[in-house]
């Protein structure tokens, strides 16, 4: 799969979204013309509720600023892009709970039941292509945050305060991908060769937390992995 961001909007675009639950939605979108080059600028804001009687809550926020210059073939690009989301998890419900009148249809177990998550990111590409070659370089360094609180066994292990318990991940990964092509005749038959360089680097750290009402009381487990790979020579057609 290979999905690009559009280098400019002619125009730009503002969009404004509204529904039952108290959806909202606001989409904005600029481009201008800024040292020879595009400046693309994009922001999303989402909001959602829901049928619940805690509402999700939901607070998202999108944005991407992306300078370039030139085509994908030939020119260069540089790309920021953010990307924030809370929200109260309503998870699944006891049948019994609500049968008995417990709770209604629409209410939780633990009102605390939430998460959290973030996405940075910062790119690069560069290229350059002719008749009989071609070279290309792209990079990212990129950092994600997540947490979520559950409690799918309520009350079984710890009876008085609950089993909720935390899973949460922080990971940072670098990258570099470079190709250089050519084209040339052997025999008669039209040939391309490529050679490359890839190389990624991870840097992650996961655990699981006991906890009560979001506050960690005992760590379950914590595994924290550094990890380098890289590879080199021709590269498939």
């Amino acid at each position: 799969m290979h999905i690009n961001i559009i280098d400019s909007m002619p125009g730009g675009l503002i969009s404004a979204t509204a529904g039952s639950y108290d959806y909202g939605r606001l989409l904005g979108i600029t481009s201008n013309k800024l040292e020879g080059g595009n400046l693309l600028s994009a922001v999303e804001l989402g909001y959602y509720n829901g049928p619940w009687t805690i509402g999700d809550q939901m607070h998202k926020i999108n944005g991407v600023l992306r300078w370039s210059q030139g085509t994908q073939e030939n020119g260069f690009s540089i790309t920021g892009m953010a990307y924030a989301n809370d929200w109260h998890a309503s998870n699944q419900i006891p049948e019994r709970a609500v049968s008995e009148g417990v709770i209604p249809l629409w209410g939780n177990i633990d009102p605390t039941d939430r998460g959290d998550t973030t996405r940075f990111s910062l790119s690069t590409r560069w290229s350059e292509t002719d008749a009989n070659s071609h070279s290309r370089i792209e990079a990212f360094v990129a950092h994600t945050t997540l947490d979520l609180y559950n409690d799918f066994d309520y009350y079984l292990t710890q009876p008085i305060i609950g089993d909720q318990f935390r899973q949460f991940d922080r990971r940072t990964t670098m990258g570099i991908n470079a190709e250089h092509g050519w084209k040339y005749g052997f025999a008669g038959y039209p040939v391309e060769t490529r050679i490359g360089l890839q190389s990624r680097y991870d840097n992650i750290r996961v655990g699981l937390q006991d906890t009560t009402q979001t506050v960690a009381y005992a760590t379950v487990e914590m595994i924290r992995s550094r990890r380098a790979i890289s590879a080199s020579g021709p590269t498939p057609p």
